[in-house]
């Protein structure tokens, strides 16, 4: 597999699965995170590759806030960093390649996006669980039912 950038060319020969962390709350704004999120999904998708990301949320190590751990960018207010905390509570911390799980979690777009972090924490966790499930349901319709369990499982466990 070939990938241009820029004027480089460059050749895949074996390396199919990445990682990376995705900072936030730093001088971004939420648009902006959702749309880096959303870019490693799309790459997935176009070089056929597994990206793992994984968001980190922003605290200064330096100057008078380095002991705040309540800290927030001048771009973010503290529901969308809640909203997002919830998200990756139910998610596990990790947010995978497939795009139909991503647009659950995040959104199809950056409206959904939104609509998403104005929702309140229980309503994220329960839909986003809930969603969670049906997706696996779907795919494993004729396969591996230990998944429906697990996943129902989950949600017992975080409802109680």
């Amino acid at each position: 597999m070939q990938l241009l950038i820029g004027r480089a060319e460059i050749e895949f020969t074996f390396m199919r699965n990445f990682s990376n962390y995705i900072l936030y709350n730093f001088k971004d704004e939420p648009k902006d995170f959702y749309s880096r999120l959303r870019l490693n999904v799309d790459l997935c998708k176009e070089l056929d590759v597994t990206i793992y990301s994984f968001p980190m949320k922003f605290h200064p190590i330096t100057g008078e806030d380095r002991f705040n751990r309540d800290y927030l960018g001048k771009q973010w207010n503290r529901k969308y960093v809640r909203a997002i905390q919830a998200v990756l509570n139910a998610i596990k911390g990790k947010v995978g390649s497939e795009e139909d799980f991503f647009e659950k979690a995040f959104g199809r777009n950056e409206n959904e996006f939104f609509k998403i972090l104005n929702m309140p924490e229980t309503m994220i966790l329960y839909g986003l669980v809930k969603r969670t499930i049906h997706i696996r349901f779907l795919k494993m319709r004729g396969g591996n039912v230990g998944t429906k369990h697990l996943a129902t499982s989950t949600i017992r466990k975080r409802l109680n």
